[in-house]
């Protein structure tokens, strides 16, 4: 009876563990190429998650993205695991189409410093396949005319998602069940 006791009272961590994990880098150069490798990652729970780029910290938060002018590279393209997720800019369509990011505030007028948080919803399957070796590499990487004039700008990268499960409480109840119902059952029959 303790064993089952014991199956019963151990679910501490039946549910999903979240998992958010953030890497900050600094924009000292312009058109400067980020990578942000996360590695040890738990396997998910096959719901899928986030991934979201955003500006912060710096002297003045906020980045040269203006996409407003069409002869320059303002703007940045995105990949997971090398694999492009499409390019964005803050004000307009920069000189490659880039997409303007929803909800993204100029502190400046100009668009010189674009603040912004930028998610990507992953499904279960798309985010399993990024997971499946334990490592995700997240590219930032700028255009030939986004610059940091000076301000020391950070680009934030977090990933969001549960890992996988441990079993369920009820599982793990019907178990503890099942050992003292047969625990019982055998001394029935060992007295008769």
């Amino acid at each position: 009876m303790t064993l089952a006791t014991a199956l019963v009272l151990a679910p501490g961590t039946a549910a999903a563990a979240p998992i958010v994990i953030s890497q900050t880098q600094v924009l000292v150069a312009q058109g400067q190429d980020m990578t942000f490798v996360f590695n040890g990652l738990p396997a998910t729970d096959g719901q899928g998650g986030t991934i979201e780029i955003s500006t912060g910290g710096g002297a003045v938060p906020g980045l040269d993205l203006s996409g407003a002018f069409p002869l320059e590279d303002e703007n940045f393209e995105v990949s997971f695991d090398g694999g492009s997720q499409g390019f964005f800019s803050c004000g307009g369509p920069s000189n490659n189409g880039s997409t303007p990011i929803p909800g993204a505030t100029d502190n400046s007028g100009n668009f010189n410093d674009c603040v912004f948080s930028l998610p990507f919803a992953l499904g279960g399957a798309a985010l399993q396949a990024l997971l499946a070796d334990g490592s995700l590499s997240v590219g930032v990487l700028f255009g030939d005319d986004v610059s940091t004039f000076g301000h020391n700008d950070e680009v934030n990268v977090t990933l969001r998602y549960n890992s996988a499960q441990a079993p369920e409480p009820a599982t793990l109840a019907l178990l503890g069940i099942g050992l003292v119902g047969g625990a019982a059952r055998r001394r029935f029959f060992a007295h008769r």
